[in-house]
């Protein structure tokens, strides 16, 4: 259980780097589609 809260927290961090990195490119969609996917 502790690894996956940790995976978790780890995805979570990533997820909003990329989200910050793709707001420039101005595609949201692709994020959260992917973000959704994976889990």
């Amino acid at each position: 259980m502790r690894i996956r809260f940790a995976w978790n927290s780890l995805r979570i961090e990533i997820c909003r780097k990329s989200m910050r990195r793709r707001r420039g490119q101005g595609r949201p969609d692709v994020a959260s589609k992917n973000g959704g996917g994976a889990s």
